[in-house]
């Protein structure tokens, strides 16, 4: 019988448009909830029934250490600067296992980046210089198991 392990936190890769991009130190996927709203039917004895509501998806949260990446930074230069469509690239998480094969992806739904912060920069230091990118999106779900 095959045995199925679980898969390790710390295998994974983000793919941007296609292209695999390197760095990522740390991924927050974060969650996604459905609200369930409360309703009283009409009957005398006022029984009330709950019906979905509101899709809410928290930010995924992507930090990386800075490296040479062109088509991220490039992406990333039109931050702030470009229509919302143009922004909404395809965004994947990839989990590996042992032998470094993709087993299960993450695909965030219609990413649009809200936030960058830069790193801290110290000339004393010897930390990797880490940048962080905050994409607000419309849900994440798994594509392959």
């Amino acid at each position: 019988m095959h045995r199925q392990d679980v898969l390790r936190n710390f295998r994974f890769k983000v793919e941007i448009d296609g292209i695999l991009q390197a760095g990522f130190s740390e991924v927050s996927i974060g969650e996604h909830a459905l609200d369930a709203a409360a309703y009283r039917d009409g009957e005398p004895d006022g029984e009330i029934h709950k019906i979905s509501g509101i899709n809410k998806s928290t930010d995924v949260i992507l930090k990386r250490g800075v490296a040479h990446a062109p088509a991220l930074a490039s992406w990333l230069a039109s931050f702030g600067q470009s229509s919302q469509s143009r922004l909404r690239n395809r965004v994947r998480i990839h989990l590996s296992d042992e032998s470094g094969r993709h087993v299960a992806s993450f695909e965030v739904i219609r990413p649009l980046p809200v936030k960058v912060v830069a790193p801290d920069l110290n000339g004393k230091g010897t930390d990797v210089a880490i940048e962080l990118l905050e994409l607000a999106n419309e849900g994440v779900r798994r594509v392959r198991c």
